[in-house]
């Protein structure tokens, strides 16, 4: 929300975008990804709400309660953080038939490099495109086999459905292939805690999530995970301001085109 009070570098922020002294009283409600909340919407509140004339209220729920929110009417518009084809599928392997996807109108509006992470004392800083291939589909299963030294992997990521987690997957079903991950944590934010216990680990994580007791590791091949919001049919003139005003704020390129 609109803070009440701003201090000498939000009035310049006013200056520089354009002070709009009336947003419409009616707050959006957007609610999801704990990825896009965190790396996107709240960070920036304040000057999508300003760009777009438009109060907001962000909950960092979780892509999929985004989707079925979306659809008893709790929100306005879902953040999901994966392809929108992987979340509703997930959702109906729980609940078949829970949620049509026709209905959904996925608009991208940013997107960030996911990050492999490892134990600070493992040497391996860099994989080329067929290690990472390897290694997140269980073909290489030691350290030694990447020029490590002799110790097991363990691959871990957050539960099947997280938006970190749909990314890599969508990824590798477009290689023919599948995740092999055997351990995994409550979400992706802590990924990197786990690694940090866990000297042979190799976790998939957010670049938002990132803290100082993992080593990121630099891949030839990089893997996008795109940050969505999704309106249950067309979205209307209100949410079209917040979409647009999000991609100004992230410098997301609207012409590459909505997932």
């Amino acid at each position: 929300m609109l803070k009440k009070i701003m201090g000498p570098i939000g009035l310049l922020t006013l200056l520089l975008i354009g002070f709009q002294p009336h947003l419409q009283a009616q707050e959006l409600v957007i609610s999801g990804s704990s990825t896009v909340g965190h790396g996107l919407m709240l960070p920036h509140e304040t000057e999508v709400e300003l760009r777009s004339g438009i109060q907001i209220e962000v909950n960092a729920t979780g892509s999929g309660y985004g989707i079925r929110s979306l659809f008893n009417g709790a929100t306005d518009m879902a953040m999901i953080s994966a392809p929108l084809g992987a979340v509703v599928s997930q959702l109906n392997a729980r609940d078949p038939g829970s949620i049509n996807g026709r209905e959904l109108v996925a608009h991208q509006v940013g997107g960030s490099q996911v990050a492999f992470v490892v134990h600070p004392s493992n040497p391996i800083k860099f994989l080329t495109a067929q290690q990472l291939y390897d290694i997140l589909t269980g073909k290489v299963t030691n350290w030694s086999e990447v020029g490590g030294r002799p110790m097991p992997i363990r691959l871990l990521a957050e539960p099947p459905g997280g938006g970190v987690r749909s990314a890599v997957e969508h990824r590798l079903a477009q290689w023919g292939d599948v995740l092999a991950v055997e351990h995994y944590v409550q979400s992706a934010r802590l990924v990197p805690p786990a690694i940090a216990q866990v000297p042979g680990g190799f976790g998939i994580t957010a670049m938002s999530h990132l803290n100082s007791g993992v080593d990121l590791v630099t891949t030839e091949e990089q893997v996008i995970q795109p940050y969505l919001l999704v309106t249950r049919g067309q979205p209307n003139a209100r949410m079209r301001l917040v979409i647009e005003a999000t991609r100004s704020v992230s410098g997301w390129n609207a012409s590459a085109g909505d997932s």
